[in-house]
């Protein structure tokens, strides 16, 4: 019934008293060009309350900025008088961004407040620092003598009210009375979900919104994964400013782009429009743009901090987490689930990770080890392919330097030899690291008598491999390819690690004296058929650095795993 009645009988309505409303509108100002006093742009308080009547006949909704709104509402009569309570309603959009001291005062110039917005997603710029928002706190008596300060502080600080820390969104929600959801903050909440495929969306839903977002598109077929990633292993930088890059993860990026370029035009068109590049660090936002401007010059695809993407959203967002691998500790995105999850609901298609893919395992801070959860459900489907470049390698030089010897390998019979040549000429230590293991490789190549010949040499082998990756997740058992692998090497008496965490590793390396090689080669379960295998690159390089890269990535893994003594 009320279906019809908007329709039908309320869109007349409509119609009507929109020309009944034009009319009045022209009979005013018909009345006031026969105003014969000359006072036509007077400020008066009178005049101007007068002058926005007429217009909201026509166009009942002003726009404003909160820095422009007390001087829209202000008069002159001799001095300034604001016109308290002269709107019947403001409406404040994006609310969770507008920090407290610049909002709070519009209130007072209207009579009702309808505030929309997210708590959960992109926070006001403030500008005063914590300890001077205190200081004025006790100055002015919100923390108060003789009580307990800390709980007076986060009593403030909860209220939303506190000018380091605060938003307009917060104030909103202490005030209302209306609650949708008890585990929700206060307020009303818009369920329905329209613009991502469920699969990206449910991150979000799980992350902050306690399952309570409705996904509206159906689940469909899309060129790239809904969820996916390439692991890039680059090695970040600081500025003097202390903003991050990884030149390697730009230049694979943009060599990707290059590649995919007609694919994407094919499915969307235009690919400024089906593109977007968000990155925690401004840093690595202008490498980016310094790669692509080289590579593709005539192309300008967004690319930015969250801050570029708040309110839009492109079928594929490309997410660049630029912390290097080895990177020990938090990071940026992990600090708060605010920017996660802004990158990713801009995504409606497909949310494709290009980055150091360690820094999404099991045991990371929640942000980033949900979005594992995600990006890693089905590993073999959800890995972006030809990510890890030549041309990429050759642009970002990440280890170049007269004392490396610097090699490149991209075809299958190449890494074959590499790895054989690797067990010959080992000498004190070779630590193979491979995410995925499988017993068809290790017997196609006869790993088990190349480890047993370094050994008679005196090389301690050691094997790494990941938990996650070999498990069958439905039953938490592990792969029979992956089982009859480890029975293998462990039969033979080879050493063998395994992550503590699951998808915590996603390097593919080889590492002895004088030797590292990193690259997209599974040492230990790519398939070594030519006509099957993956088109795979691994950077060899050899000499000082070398050795010092090797011994620095040998530490870590023996830091981060554990050894296999027996397989079940």
């Amino acid at each position: 019934m009320q279906a019809t009645i908007d329709t039908r009988l309320r869109f007349k309505a409509f119609l009507l008293a929109t020309h009944y409303w034009e009319g009045r509108y022209l009979r005013d100002v018909e009345l006031k060009l026969e105003d014969k006093t000359g006072h036509y742009d007077s400020r008066s308080p009178m005049k101007l309350m007068r002058a926005y009547y007429r217009m909201a006949k026509v166009a009942p909704c002003f726009i404003s900025t909160f820095h422009s709104l007390p001087r829209m509402l202000t008069g002159y009569n001799g001095d300034d008088v604001h016109l308290w309570d002269a709107a019947d309603l403001l409406i404040v959009d994006e609310a969770g961004q507008v920090s407290p001291e610049l909002g709070m005062s519009g209130f007072a110039l209207a009579k009702r407040a309808l505030l929309v917005g997210d708590t959960a997603q992109i926070e006001p710029v403030w500008n005063l620092p914590l300890k001077i928002d205190r200081a004025n706190a006790r100055a002015l008596e919100i923390i108060q003598a003789g009580g307990n300060e800390e709980t007076q502080w986060n009593d403030f600080v909860a209220s939303g009210q506190n000018v380091s820390s605060g938003n307009l969104m917060r104030v909103a929600q202490r005030a209302t009375p209306l609650v949708k959801y008890a585990n929700l903050a206060p307020g009303l909440f818009l369920t329905e979900h329209r613009r991502c495929q469920p699969e990206i969306i449910s991150y979000c839903n799980d992350l902050v919104y306690r399952g309570h977002l409705e996904p509206c598109r159906k689940s469909s077929q899309t060129i790239y994964p809904k969820m996916g990633y390439a692991h890039i292993p680059g090695q970040s930088a600081a500025t003097p400013a202390g903003s991050r890059f990884n030149q390697l993860e730009a230049y694979a990026i943009a060599e990707w782009l290059v590649k995919e370029k007609s694919r994407i035009e094919e499915a969307y068109g235009s690919i400024e429009k089906a593109i977007g590049i968000v990155t925690p660090f401004t840093a690595q936002a202008n490498v980016i743009r310094k790669a692509l401007a080289i590579r593709m010059p005539k192309t300008k695809i967004t690319t930015g901090t969250v801050h570029s993407f708040q309110g839009g959203a492109r079928p594929l967002m490309l997410f660049s987490p630029t912390y290097g691998v080895g990177h020990q500790g938090r990071t940026f995105f992990t600090e708060d689930t605010r920017m996660l999850n802004v990158a990713v609901s801009r995504a409606k298609d497909s949310f494709l990770v290009f980055g150091n893919m360690e820094l999404f395992h099991s045991g990371a801070p929640q942000p980033a080890s949900l979005l594992g959860k995600f990006l890693f459900l089905d590993p073999a489907e959800q890995e972006v392919q030809g990510v890890f470049s030549r041309e990429a390698l050759a642009a970002a030089q990440p280890f170049s330097s007269r004392k490396t010897q610097n090699e490149i390998v991209d075809t299958l019979e190449g890494h074959r030899w590499l790895l054989r040549d690797t067990f010959d000429a080992a000498k004190e230590y070779l630590m193979v690291v491979s995410p995925f293991i499988s017993h068809k490789a290790i017997e196609d190549d006869e790993i088990v008598d190349l480890a047993l010949g370094a050994k008679e040499r005196g090389v301690d082998v050691t094997f790494v491999c990941d938990l996650g990756f070999n498990m069958d997740l439905a039953s938490g058992e592990m792969k029979p390819i992956a089982q009859e692998g480890l029975r293998k090497l462990l039969t033979a008496g080879c050493k063998v690690r395994i992550t503590r965490e699951k998808f915590g590793l996603h390097s593919k390396l080889l590492l002895s004296r004088d030797l590292f090689v990193s690259g997209s080669f599974n040492w230990l379960s790519a398939r070594r058929d030519e006509h099957k295998a993956n088109h795979e690159l691994s950077q060899v390089l050899r000499g000082e650095l070398a050795d010092q890269e090797a011994q620095k990535q040998f530490a870590g893994m023996m830091a981060r795993t554990v050894e296999v003594e027996k397989v079940e």
